[in-house]
C-alpha cells in the first residue's frame, strides 16, 4: 500500500504510524498469529490513501484551481511501480528456481504478476484463485497484489472525479467553498459503494437482474470482496475526512482525544473479532474504517493526544515509511520460504521478519532514489524518464510472467513433465460444472447438477466434500450403467456429516441443509453416495475440532477420541439417509504428501525419494483405523461401504499413487480424472446392489 507523504511539509506522523498499525496487523495476520481479524489493515490501508490522495489534491486545488492529472500520475508511477516490479521480478525468479513445475503454483504466479503489472490482480483473483481466504488462493505469493491494484484503479478515476465536482460548484457558487457540495457528493458515492457491497457480501442479489454469475452467491460473495466498485466507499470516506479537515479544521482537543480512544477501540475489536468465517466485507469492514475515520480525525491538530500522539513516536513513523515495502516483500517471503522449509517451526513468522531485509534495501535502494526530491530538483526524474521508467515497469513482469505461466503450461517443452501435468491439470466435472458450492442441496441458489439417464428409473446422488468431487466421473458413469440419473453436490473442506460442531459456519448450512434437503427429496434417491476426506481431517489440523463430537463414554489417546467423534457423526449422518435411501459410503483415498510436485520438486531436479508411496508403518498409523471405523458404522447402519483404497494399497500393508505405473492421483489428496475412473466398477456394483432398495 502506498506510503510516505507526498510533501515533507505536509507529512502527518500520525498517520505514518496508523500506517505501521495497519501492516503489522496484516503481517500477523498472513504470519498464522492468533490476530483472526488481522486482514482488516488493508480497510485501514484503503481509508489512508483516500484520506492523503484527496488532501493532496485538495491543496493543488486551493493553490491552483486545477489538478494537474499528467503530475499527479508521474508521482503515483513513481511511487508504486518500480517497488512492484521489483517485487514481481523477484518473485517470478525465486518461484521459477524453488517451486516444481507440476503443482500449478508456478503458472499462478506468472498470470498474478501480469495481472498486477496491468493494474488488474485483483479481477484475476476473482476470476482464478477463489475467496482471498481459501488455502490454495493463499499459496500464491503474489496473492496480496490484489489490494494495490484496487489502489491503482482508484487513483485513475478519483482525481479528475474530484476536480470535476469541484469545479462545477466554484462555478455555480465561486464566492463559496466547495466543501459542502465536495462532501455531499463523496457521501453519496461512498453510500452507493456502500450498499452495493452489503448487497452482494450478503448475497441480496434480485434474480432479475440476469446476469447468471450472480446467481451463485460465492461469486457474488467473492466479487463483493475483490470489486473497485465495493471497496470505493472506504477511499472516499477517508477522502471526507480530508475535506472536512482542509485548511487546518479540526475539532475540539477533548473531543479529538474521545475519537482517538475510540478509533483505537474499534480497531482492537476488529482485529480480534473478525475472522475469516465472517462475511466480509459488507457491514463488518465498516468496523475497522470507522476506526480509520476517529484517529485521522484525531489526528488533524498539531497538539494530537493519546494514542493518537503514540501513533507519531518515531519507531512507529520509521515503520509507517516501510510500510509500502514490507507490505510488497512480507507475503512473497512467507509463502517461499514455507514451501522450501514446510518442516521448520515457526516458519512464517520468521520469514516475516526476514522480509524486512529485502523491504529495507528496496526501500533505500528503490523508492528513495526515485520517489523522493532532492535538494536541486524538483523530481528525480524528468516526465519523458517517467515515462519509459512506467513502461517498463508495467511490461517486463507482465511479460516475464506470461512467459513463465506459457512454459509451465507446456511443461517447460520437456517430454516428461508434460506427461505428468496430462495427468493432473484437467479438473474434475463438479468444479468445471460449478457443482462445488457452499449453498446445501436444495437451495435455489444451488445449480441442480444433475447428469440424465434415458429411461432413468430414478436419481442417485453423489454428495460430500472434495473427494466426493473427485468421484464425479466415475459416479455419472456408473450411474448411467445401472439406469440412474446422477446428481452432485459438493463443499470443498466441508464433510457431509451431522455434527455437533461443525468446522465452520459456512459447513454447518451446507450439511444440515442438505442432510435436510435429502430427507424430504420426493420420490427419495435411489441411492446416496456419501464421501469425505476423513483421512486429512483426522490427520490434519481439523482433528481437534471433532472432540466437542465425541460420545462421553469415549476414552484413550487423542486420536481415538477424535476417530470416536468422527464415527459418531458418520453413524448419525447414515441414521438420517437410510430410512428413505439406500446409502453408500465411501472410506478416503490414502494422501501422499507434495504429490504432484515431488516428481519434480524443481524445474531441473530429479523426483523426491518416496514420492506418491506410502510406508506400511505409515498406513497402520494414519490410515488402517479409520478404515475399519468406518466400515464398522456403515455396516451396522445398513450402508454398504466401499474402501477406495483396496486399489491402491498392497497386500503388504503400503499404498502407493501409482497403478500398473501409472500416477493415478491429481494432487496429494484427490484422484485425477483418469484415476477415478478406475472406480467406475466398484460404484456400478454398489449401485446395482440398491435395486431392490425402495
Amino acid at each position: 500500500m502506498a506510503a510516505g507523504g507526498e510533501e515533507t511539509r505536509h507529512h502527518r506522523r500520525d498517520i505514518q504510524g496508523l500506517r505501521a498499525v495497519a501492516v503489522t496487523l496484516v503481517v500477523l495476520y498472513h504470519c498464522g498469529l492468533p490476530v483472526p481479524g488481522g486482514f482488516v489493515g488493508v480497510d485501514v490501508f484503503f481509508v489512508v490513501s483516500g484520506h492523503v490522495i484527496c488532501a493532496m489534491l485538495l491543496r493543488e486545488l486551493a493553490a491552483t484551481g486545477r489538478i494537474r492529472l499528467r503530475a499527479f500520475y508521474a508521482r503515483r508511477a513513481r511511487r508504486l511501480l518500480p517497488a512492484l516490479a521489483v517485487v514481481s521480478a523477484a518473485t517470478i525468479a525465486a518461484t521459477t528456481l524453488l517451486f516444481s513445475p507440476l503443482d500449478g503454483s508456478m503458472s499462478a504466479v506468472g498470470y498474478a504478476s501480469a495481472a498486477a503489472s496491468l493494474l488488474c490482480a485483483n479481477g484475476y483473483f476473482f476470476r482464478f484463485a477463489g475467496s482471498y481466504f481459501q488455502p490454495h488462493a493463499e499459496s500464491n505469493p503474489l496473492l496480496h497484489l490484489w489490494t494495490l491494484s484496487i489502489e491503482e484503479q482508484f487513483y485513475l478515476l478519483f482525481p479528475a472525479a474530484l476536480g470535476a465536482v469541484w469545479l462545477i460548484a466554484r462555478r455555480r457558487r465561486p464566492q463559496r467553498p466547495a466543501t459542502a457540495v465536495l462532501i455531499t457528493a463523496l457521501a453519496l458515492a461512498g453510500v452507493a459503494s456502500l450498499g452495493l457491497a452489503v448487497c452482494l457480501t450478503y448475497g441480496w442479489v434480485p434474480r432479475a437482474v440476469g446476469v447468471p454469475a450472480l446467481t451463485d452467491p460465492e461469486v457474488v460473495r467473492r466479487l463483493a470482496f475483490y470489486a473497485p466498485v465495493t471497496r470505493a466507499w472506504e477511499f472516499l470516506a477517508g477522502a471526507a475526512v480530508a475535506v472536512a479537515t482542509a485548511g487546518g479544521r479540526a475539532p475540539r482537543r477533548a473531543v479529538r482525544t474521545l475519537l482517538a480512544w475510540s478509533g483505537t477501540v474499534l480497531l482492537v475489536a476488529a482485529a480480534f473479532g473478525i475472522d475469516a468465517d465472517d462475511p466480509f466485507p459488507g457491514l463488518l469492514a465498516a468496523v475497522p474504517v470507522a476506526a480509520a475515520l476517529c484517529l485521522l480525525v484525531a489526528g488533524s491538530a498539531p497538539d494530537p493526544a493519546a494514542p493518537t500522539a503514540w501513533l507519531s513516536a518515531r519507531p512507529a513513523v520509521v515503520l509507517g515509511d516501510l510500510s509500502y515495502s514490507w507490505y510488497l516483500w512480507h507475503w512473497p517471503v512467507i509463502v517461499i520460504a514455507g514451501t522450501c522449509l514446510p518442516d521448520l517451526p515457526g516458519v512464517r513468522p520468521l520469514a516475516a521478519l526476514a522480509s524486512l531485509v529485502p523491504a529495507v534495501l528496496a526501500y533505500r535502494l528503490v523508492e528513495l532514489p526515485i520517489h523522493r526530491p532532492d535538494r536541486r530538483r524538483k523530481s528525480p526524474l524528468t516526465a519523458a524518464a517517467t515515462v519509459r521508467l512506467a513502461v517498463v515497469c508495467l511490461l517486463l513482469p507482465a511479460a516475464a510472467g506470461l512467459g513463465v505461466a506459457i512454459a509451465t503450461r507446456h511443461g517447460w517443452f520437456r517430454p516428461e513433465i508434460a506427461a505428468v501435468r496430462a495427468i493432473t491439470a484437467p479438473a474434475h466435472i463438479d468444479l468445471t460444472a460449478g457443482c462445488a458450492q457452499q449453498e446445501p442441496l436444495g437451495d435455489p441458489a444451488r445449480r441442480p447438477c444433475t447428469w440424465p439417464t434415458p429411461g432413468s428409473r430414478g436419481t442417485a446422488l453423489l454428495i460430500g466434500d472434495s473427494n466426493a468431487g473427485h468421484l464425479a466421473e466415475p459416479a455419472i458413469a456408473a450411474g448411467r450403467a445401472a439406469g440412474l440419473d446422477v446428481q452432485i453436490a459438493t463443499m470443498g473442506g466441508c464433510p457431509l456429516l451431522s455434527q455437533v460442531r461443525y468446522l465452520s459456519e459456512p459447513c454447518r448450512r451446507f450439511a444440515e441443509g442438505s442432510l435436510r434437503a435429502i430427507a424430504e427429496h420426493d420420490p427419495p434417491y435411489r441411492a446416496v453416495i456419501v464421501s469425505n476426506a476423513s483421512y486429512g481431517y483426522l490427520n490434519g489440523s481439523a482433528a481437534p475440532l471433532l472432540l466437542p463430537d465425541a460420545p462421553g463414554d469415549a476414552h484413550g489417546s487423542a486420536r481415538q477420541r477424535e476417530l470416536a467423534a468422527w464415527s459418531t457423526d458418520l453413524a448419525r449422518t447414515v441414521a438420517t439417509i437410510a430410512p428413505r435411501s439406500p446409502v453408500i459410503v465411501i472410506g478416503a483415498v490414502p494422501q501422499h504428501r507434495d504429490l504432484p510436485g515431488c516428481l519434480r520438486p524443481r524445474l531441473l531436479s530429479t523426483p523426491s525419494p518416496d514420492c506418491g508411496h506410502l510406508r506400511p508403518d505409515e498406513v497402520r498409523r494414519l490410515r488402517d483405523d479409520i478404515v475399519a471405523a468406518e466400515r464398522a458404522v456403515a455396516v451396522s447402519g445398513g450402508a454398504q461401504y466401499l474402501d477406495l483404497g483396496e486399489r491402491l494399497c498392497t497386500a503388504g500393508g503400503g499404498c502407493s499413487a501409482f497403478v500398473d505405473g501409472a500416477l493415478v492421483y491429481r494432487d496429494g489428496a484427490h484422484l485425477s480424472v483418469s484415476g477415478a475412473m478406475l472406480y467406475q466398477q466398484p460404484l456400478r456394483d454398489a449401485l446395482t446392489r440398491t435395486r431392490s432398495s425402495p
